[in-house]
């Protein structure tokens, strides 16, 4: 398109040969009382310099195809009219017609009657040093006020177009702005391909996915970081990075496990996708360990209350890391503490349109080499037993009167007697990705990942409980004592994920992209029941005479195979989204369940009279499920106004099993003014593959937990909850941000285990009618209870980013409840990993462009469920081992821990060395040394009452990495 503005002044009339073209029409009156007015006399002219002149004189933009007036001419005579009118006199005697853009262009065409001819646009937008895609680019046409977002592959399409030339302009967070014209031919499509630079600045980016024009509320749909980029010149590739997450409000990951928590929702009421296959996780205990190699990761996003049907079905959100091959030829190492890490990649120049980009990732832990002290230590004292909880188990929760003491001398006579090593750290990953660009809009993407990861617990004695009884019992010189006791635990865990995508760009209103994915986990827990240690009693001490013990193996296999593909098309003010899903998951797993003496009415213990403890009852649990299913989505997003936009969307599941069809319909609603945006969002949400972590017997455990998942069977409804979301971004100045979100979930229906299994002669009797055969349970139903919960929070976020600086203060407030009727007497009480309230202080700064610095601070209050875990599942269920004044351990949300505070600093300074460019880096975790409790256990006094014990987080510890690149 075009807008001339050239000289005027052939064909005019004879007698007004000094007469211009347009002239005001009487004095003008003021713009609020009259719109300016025209004359216009035109005999012959050109139609192109006609249109020039009244561009020059009204001041009005008109675009339009020269092909359109070409060997026209305009014949016009007007004494007074607006501009518009104007416009329509000059094109009457050529028979085209106008329209006017929301900017207040106007657009030449053929009258309606003729169907006028459009043009297309289509391309992808890539890093100009390494040729990556860069999805999340903002692709806006000025003249036409038009604008979409780049889609995972780097590639968008742009709404159908009048034919002419416009202004494109294209942006990215972290490159420079790119501008050009380009050409829209006629009923042809236009493609391009834009290479940006690289202009690093201390701003996290905000990824964006899907097809929507640039605007501010666009943060507020998702929070993500940048993984490799936190900030710039601050090579931050952590140990985990997941942990770049707390810089979203309303997530949180664990010190200890690693785990991420969204919204109120527990560590299995989100799910993690790398490069859109779910990945199963086991739990961890060290949680500045993450599950993938860092210098693999690119971005990570999260979905948080009120996602799109696009995101898929899960409670709480979705994280979506990415990983992302590389363009030229590189390699990166790297050493620290923990691990040894490399990255190479390989790949065409970045000025190919086509050809392939290779990456390989790899890091391997270093635990059998170096064990950092303070790392040890603390590893070492998590592990060590736990006695009131030995005592339970042993003695079905009649506990001794007097208080224990300890024997440090006898359990390390049990240690070196078991021959095994002390508390083991070991973890190994490694990622693949190939992405190969047949042509500009087309590309060809492949990944894999596999991760294992193994922890190892000491062995320990249950000396404690030996000498209690001996102070309790009158013990006969010579004689051997039997303990029954839990030990020694080994957790491996081997995930494994891939995928294989294509992506196209359909005509010039289209995209599609198709996906075929895979996913396994498989958990090993091995661990001794320790049937007896025989303890020979001496006049002078106690010494170990015979171990007897049982191995135990609890295990978990999961599988999902699945085929996805999306097609994507722009339609007027419309951009829809259709997704179908075929998905098959196949689950087992075996757990020894070892119920406590005396919680089972029917369990007796033969006698307590001698010195011989019979050991605690066991019940096995198997269970296999096989569960197909198929999802189809719908999403449409429409402009009602210039600065409102809507997303309807519904989501349907197909459930074989319970041969049921579930949908989830949602809806959101965005808003936009010039220095402020909105966004409501509400939506229903299932979930249909679960996660739990059981709490396990085994006192002494360094993770006293194991993971399994499994798809719901045809015994269990999946769980169902509801969300309501509104959020609020406010920019008062250039640098300076403020951020509100609050959020709000009804759930009233969700899953989780119970410790209490049925009987075998109930279920032989016909209870429910599940099945119970050889001590196996083998539905859900049967190990699985309802639940229903609320959770409710927000936050406030005050930042301010500069080229140099990046700081932000939140504080976020939460409430999480959960109410069951067979535990805590049915009331809701709130959930364990609910944080009421945290405050965090992030602040990155370059005092000079080779040295970057950082400081992370923050401070959580209110903290509920003090003692450990298996105190609540395993002794707050029976009257007999509940009280043990003046704690109760059926009331959790009395157990309140003290305050949580944690300060964490960085030092990082890049030096380029020819080709070589080395990276040092510092950091002090915990820099005040303070003593965080974690949790508590209960030990006897001297005077036989029970009193709290900490178990701490970690010290002050210390930590360095070396990285070099060329």
């Amino acid at each position: 398109m075009r807008g001339r503005a050239v000289t005027y002044g052939r064909g005019v009339l004879a007698l007004l040969p000094v007469l211009l073209a347009c002239l005001p029409a009487g004095p003008v009156q003021p713009a609020a009382a009259q719109e300016r007015t025209y004359a216009l006399v035109l005999r012959g002219v050109p139609l192109d310099e006609a249109i020039d002149q009244f561009v020059r004189t009204t001041g009005q933009a008109v675009t339009y195809d020269p092909a359109l007036v070409r060997g026209e001419r305009a014949f016009c005579a007007m004494e007074a009219g607006t501009a518009e009118d104007g416009l329509r006199c000059i094109l009457a005697a050529s028979g085209l017609d106008f329209y006017r853009l929301s900017s207040g262009t106007y657009v030449l065409t053929h009258p309606a009657e003729v169907a006028p001819v459009y043009g297309t646009v289509a391309g992808v937008v890539v890093d100009g040093e390494t040729g990556v895609p860069l999805p999340g680019a903002h692709i806006v046409l000025a003249d036409a006020g038009i604008g979409t977002v780049a889609n995972p592959a780097g590639q968008f399409v742009l709404p159908p177009l009048p034919p002419g030339r416009y202004a494109l302009s294209i942006t990215h967070l972290g490159y420079r702005d790119w501008q050009d014209s380009l050409h829209v031919e006629p009923d042809a499509r236009t493609t391009t391909r834009v290479a940006l630079r690289t202009e690093p600045v201390l701003i996290a980016p905000v990824i964006v996915d899907g097809l929507q024009r640039s605007r501010p509320s666009e943060r507020l749909r998702l929070g993500a970081v940048r993984a490799g980029e936190p900030p710039p010149g601050y090579d931050g590739r952590e140990a985990s990075p997941l942990r770049g997450l707390e810089a979203l409000a309303g997530v949180r990951v664990s010190d200890v496990t690693a785990d991420v928590y969204v919204q109120g929702g527990d560590a299995g009421a989100h799910e993690v996708r790398l490069d859109g296959v779910p990945v199963y996780l086991p739990r961890r205990t060290v949680g500045f360990i993450g599950p993938f190699s860092p210098f693999a990761i690119d971005r990570i996003a999260v979905h948080k209350a009120g996602f799109g049907v696009e995101v898929g079905s899960r409670l709480a959100g979705v994280v979506d890391v990415r990983q992302e091959p590389g363009g030229t030829t590189g390699l990166l190492v790297q050493a620290d503490p923990l691990s040894l890490q490399a990255r190479v990649q390989a790949g065409p120049s970045p000025a190919a349109a086509g050809g392939t980009s290779v990456m390989a990732a790899a890091r391997i832990g270093v635990w059998d080499l170096y064990r950092p002290g303070p790392l040890r230590t603390t590893l070492n004292a998590w592990s060590a037993p736990d006695l009131f909880l030995l005592q339970a188990a042993m003695t079905g929760g009649v506990l001794p009167e007097d208080g224990p003491a300890s024997l440090a001398d006898a359990a390390d006579v049990l240690r070196e007697r078991s021959g095994r090593p002390p508390p083991g750290l070991h973890f190994s990953d490694l990622h693949l990705a190939l992405r190969h660009r047949l042509s500009p809009l087309r590309t060809l993407y492949a990944s894999a990942y596999q991760g294992r990861h193994r922890l190892g617990g000491s062995p320990f004695a249950a000396v404690e409980l030996v000498q209690a009884q001996t102070e309790r019992e009158e013990m006969t010189p010579g004689t051997a004592y039997r303990t029954p006791v839990t030990v020694e635990d080994d957790q491996a865990g081997v995930t494994r994920a891939a995928q294989l995508r294509y992506d196209a760009v359909l005509g010039g209103r289209s995209l599609a992209s198709l996906q075929a994915r895979v996913s396994t986990y498989d958990l090993t827990h091995r661990y001794d029941l320790l049937d007896s240690l025989e303890w020979l009693f001496q006049p002078d001490g106690l010494s170990l005479s015979r171990v007897t013990t049982t191995p135990v193996q609890d295990a978990n296999r999961m599988r999902t195979y699945a085929l996805a593909g999306t097609f994507d098309h722009v339609q007027g003010r419309h951009q829809v989204q259709v997704g179908a899903e075929l998905l098959l998951t196949d689950s087992r797993f075996t757990l020894l369940a070892a119920h406590l003496p005396g919680l089972d009415v029917e369990d007796d213990l033969a006698s307590r009279d001698g010195p011989l403890a019979d050991p605690a009852p066991r019940q096995h649990v198997e269970q296999a499920a096989r569960v197909g299913r198929g999802a189809l989505y719908l999403r449409d997003e429409v402009d009602l106004s210039a600065r409102t936009r809507a997303e309807a969307g519904v989501r349907l599941t197909y459930l074989p099993v319970r041969q049921t069809l579930y949908a989830e319909p949602r809806l959101a609603v965005r808003h936009d003014r010039d220095r402020w945006a909105g966004r409501l969002a509400a939506g229903m949400y299932r979930q249909f593959v679960q996660q739990f972590d059981v709490s396990k017997l085994n006192v002494g455990a360094l993770v006293p937990s194991v993971r399994i998942w499994l798809p719901v069977d045809g015994t269990v409804r999946p769980p169902l909850a509801f969300h309501l979301s509104a959020s609020l971004l406010i920019r008062p100045a250039r640098a300076w941000s403020v951020r509100g979100e609050g959020y709000w979930k009804r759930q009233p229906h969700l899953l989780t285990m119970t410790y209490r299994l049925p009987e075998a002669t109930a279920l032989a009797a016909g209870g429910g009618g599940l099945s119970y055969q050889g001590g196996v349970l083998s539905e859900q139903a049967a190990f699985l209870a309802p639940a229903r919960g609320r959770a409710a929070g927000a936050s406030l976020e005050v930042a301010r980013a500069t080229e140099r600086l990046r700081a932000a203060l939140r504080y976020e407030a939460a409430r999480a409840t959960m109410q069951r009727a067979d535990r805590f007497e049915g009331r809701s009480v709130p959930v364990p990993w609910n944080e009421p309230h945290r405050a965090t202080l992030a602040v990155d700064g370059r005092p000079v462009p080779a040295l970057t610095v950082r400081l992370r601070a923050q401070g959580v209050w209110g903290r509920a469920w003090g003692f450990r875990q298996a105190y609540y599942d395993y002794l707050a269920q029976d009257a007999a081992v509940r009280y043990h004044p003046p704690y109760d351990l059926g009331r959790p949300d009395e157990h309140v821990l003290p305050a949580y505070y944690r300060l964490d600093l960085g030092l990082a300074y890049t030096r380029r060395l020819g080709r070589f460019e080395v990276q040092g880096r510092l950091e002090v975790l915990n820099a005040l040394d303070h003593a965080n409790v974690l949790d508590w256990r209960l030990v006897y006094g001297e005077d036989g009452t029970p009193r709290r014990e900490a178990r701490h987080a970690y010290p002050r510890m210390t930590t360095w990495a070396l990285t070099l690149a060329w």
